[in-house]
Formats: C-alpha cells, sequence, structure tokens
C-alpha cells in the first residue's frame, strides 16, 4: 500500500467513525425526542396530527402499539374517532369486544362539519357500542355559533353517552377569562339540551392545570384527561376526573390507523356519562 492509499484509507475511517458518532447523538439528544406531555398552546392540536400506519390486517409484527400498562387500567376502555380514521369497519371493532364506549366527532367551530360523523354513529350503535358525540372548541368564537353547528348534526335522542367537549388549544395572547366563559356558555347551552347533565370536558394534563385547576366554576364537570404515561396522572389540583386517555396510536380491528383509547380510572363507571332520557325534551 503506497503513501496517498493509506491517506484514503485513514480518511475514509475518520469518515465512518464521524457517522457513528453523529447517529449515536441523535439517539440520545433529549432535545431530539418528542414528548408527547408537552402542551404548546400554538400548536395544532394532538389529534389533527395523524400517522397512517398499515393496515392491521397488513402489519408487520415488529410494529408496535404505543400502549402502556398498568395496574390501575382496569376500567371500561374506549376509542374517539374522526374521519382521520377515514372509513370505519364497525362490525370488526365490535367483534374484538375491546371498546366499552366511542366519542365520535361531529363539528369544530362555527361551521365545520365532520363528513365521517353520521355513519360513524349511526354504525357504532347499530353494533351496540356505547356512542357519544364530541365537538372540537375554538375559544376566539362565540358559544352560540358553536352550539347551534353542533346541534345542526347532532340527534340528542340518539346519544347513549353525554356529549364530549374537546379543548386543547387557546389562542397566543388570548384572554383566560373570555376562554373560560365561551365554554361554560357553550356547556350551559348543551346542559339545557341534556336536561341539566353537564357535557363532559376533554382536554391534556398540562392544559388542565394552566387553565382549569383550581378555577371553581369547573369543579363540578366531569372530566376525560388525556396523558400518555404508564399510570393515570394526578392533576395539579387533584380533581378526581373519570376518564384517562393513555393512548394516541392505538390499534384496533377495523380500523386502518391510529386511534386513541381511553378508559375509566378508579371506581369511575359507563353509567356516570349515560344519558338520562327521562329527562331529555
Amino acid at each position: 500500500m503506497n503513501n496517498m492509499e493509506r491517506v484514503y484509507t485513514i480518511l475514509l475511517c475518520l469518515i465512518m467513525m464521524m457517522k457513528s458518532n453523529v447517529t449515536k447523538a441523535d439517539d440520545n439528544d433529549p432535545a431530539l425526542q418528542h414528548d408527547v406531555n408537552a402542551y404548546q398552546p400554538d400548536s395544532l392540536p394532538e389529534r389533527a396530527v395523524k400517522d397512517t400506519p398499515l393496515p392491521y390486517r397488513n402489519r408487520p409484527q415488529i410494529f408496535k402499539e404505543q400502549a402502556y400498562y398498568s395496574r390501575e387500567k382496569t376500567g371500561v376502555h374506549g376509542i374517539d374517532v374522526s374521519h382521520y380514521q377515514e372509513h370505519v369497519n364497525w362490525e370488526e371493532v365490535a367483534a374484538t369486544k375491546e371498546v366499552g364506549y366511542v366519542y365520535i366527532k361531529a363539528t369544530e367551530g362555527r361551521d365545520i362539519v365532520d363528513q365521517t360523523y353520521k355513519y360513524n354513529i349511526t354504525e357504532a350503535r347499530k353494533y351496540r357500542i356505547k356512542a357519544g358525540t364530541y365537538h372540537f372548541f375554538r375559544p376566539n368564537m362565540d358559544a352560540l355559533t358553536q352550539y347551534r353547528n353542533l346541534m345542526s348534526v347532532m340527534n340528542k335522542h340518539e346519544q347513549d353517552l353525554l356529549p364530549l367537549i374537546d379543548v386543547e388549544i387557546v389562542p397566543r395572547g388570548f384572554s383566560t377569562g373570555i376562554f373560560h366563559m365561551r365554554l361554560l356558555e357553550l356547556c350551559r347551552l348543551l346542559a339545557q339540551e341534556f336536561g341539566g347533565q353537564n357535557p363532559i370536558i376533554y382536554t391534556g394534563k398540562h392544559f388542565y392545570d394552566t387553565y382549569f385547576a383550581d378555577y371553581p366554576q369547573f369543579k363540578n364537570f366531569k372530566f376525560m384527561i388525556a396523558a400518555y404515561n404508564d399510570d393515570p396522572p394526578v392533576l395539579e389540583d387533584h380533581k378526581d376526573y373519570l376518564i384517562w386517555q393513555y393512548s394516541s396510536k392505538g390499534y384496533i380491528d377495523g380500523i386502518d390507523c391510529h386511534v386513541d383509547k381511553s378508559c375509566f380510572v378508579g371506581k369511575h363507571v359507563l353509567s356516570e356519562i349515560t344519558v338520562n332520557h327521562s329527562k331529555l325534551k
């Protein structure tokens, strides 16, 4: 081997070592890891950013579900769906015996309607899965127009579960007082429709701690809390919430992409969010 060949060989080895170090740094640098619990008020809502894995029939074994196992995850399990899940085969979902309830997106803000809503709620109930409706709340839009949008597509007499309000975002610099006022007004309007039964509020753990903890006006509301950890989260004010959404990347037969999974916590049961139809007008 001549001198030029030796120099070339040394340079090649150095380049290979540098590449190896960069890979290791990327794998271990916590700044490059996605924190699923971090709440960023101005980011897109978590449920609006969905990976689309292979259909479940063709899914390789190495393609594992994001799921957490806890001694406390013993309550009834459920899912929530929207147009992000595209076409759901509810017969296959029901056949798994894994889904005790489902929340289905109907509307968002003052004029967005989820085009899969009617199909999803009709088919879910057809296969005897307890079904409810959710609305994605926009704080910068007035409560009355959001209420009218939701009621334009939701038939309250065809609901097994109380409606759920999905609260995930507040625009930068937006008044917390106005946010609370509009959300409470929407809740009041829906409670009137459901014979005084308040809707359920869905939000993330960090969002709850920022916008709901220790605010007495929300003391009597029931919450579903999202936090992708090993165990149910403890809220800042230690509120006893009903449902824990433990995964945004679940799989289930009948759905060809990721789906949000949740379960009741502690001694809470499905009947706590079931519609009392005798109270409806």
